[in-house]
């Protein structure tokens, strides 16, 4: 496309290629995703079969399973990660597609989240498991505990911080408590500084994706924010 306009804007620009060639479904794939070929050949006959409820507008692989490790037939979840998952198409249209101004991160839960709240069901099936990388894991040893941290690219906790924050300003029925996001935020903090290099740009935009979510702010980090640091 020339450019990074972001995961939501392609995923877009795919889906509505897929449908103008008369696609009713569409499989969604990042890079560093990996099914093993017979894997995947079944991940697609039981989506078809599923999508025979009208209901259904997205299947996720075993991977993205949020609510149980001991189901053996596809269940339903609230919420599933783009990659690996099979959509049907119209109910992408009626919902207003992936949102753009979110450009990365969170945007699938926000999808998943209008998909709910149109009364679609979202399933996983765990029969079917692939494997996907989250960040860069970093585990470091102090004293007795063993730390670990997502380690993303310092650009990302701009986006992880921002849309979080718009999540739940949109969607508060659907968000967890206040307290336990702000938990959350508070061991991404510990993660970066006893774990993670960079730890001065990657705090910055944490700051900065407050700050933008403040000002109503949607869309890619702005260039003449980077920090020289």
């Amino acid at each position: 496309m020339g450019r990074n306009l972001g995961i939501a804007t392609a995923l877009n620009y795919g889906c509505a290629m897929a449908m103008s060639l008369g696609s009713k479904y569409a499989l969604l794939l990042d890079q560093d995703t990996v099914f093993i070929p017979r894997t995947l050949s079944q991940h697609v006959e039981t989506a078809q079969n599923l999508f025979i409820n009208e209901k259904v507008a997205l299947v996720a692989p075993g991977s993205h399973i949020l609510e149980s490790q001991n189901e053996q037939l596809p269940f339903q979840v609230k919420s599933a990660i783009t990659s690996g998952s099979i959509i049907r198409l119209t109910s992408w249209r009626e919902i207003g597609r992936f949102n753009d101004g979110l450009f990365i991160d969170q945007v699938d839960h926000d999808f998943c989240i209008r998909l709910r709240l149109r009364n679609y069901t979202i399933l996983s099936n765990p029969a079917v498991l692939m494997t996907h990388k989250v960040g860069d894991p970093r585990k470091k040893r102090i004293l007795k505990f063993a730390i670990v941290s997502t380690n993303h690219h310092w650009l990302r906790r701009y986006y992880q911080v921002r849309n979080s924050l718009y999540l739940r300003r949109w969607y508060p029925s659907e968000s967890k408590p206040l307290a336990d996001y702000l938990k959350d935020i508070l061991l991404m903090v510990l993660g970066i500084i006893l774990v993670e290099r960079g730890r001065i740009r990657k705090l910055y935009a944490m700051f900065v994706g407050g700050v933008d979510f403040l000002r109503n702010r949607l869309g890619p980090w702005r260039q003449y924010r980077n920090p020289q640091i």
